[in-house]
């Protein structure tokens, strides 16, 4: 559904977002 693919979109984003803080 679109409610779910959304909820991946945002996981995805957000644990993309903290590798990259880790990182920098």
């Amino acid at each position: 559904t679109a409610a779910r693919s959304a909820a991946d979109r945002s996981a995805s984003a957000k644990k993309g977002w903290e590798t990259r803080r880790k990182a920098g």
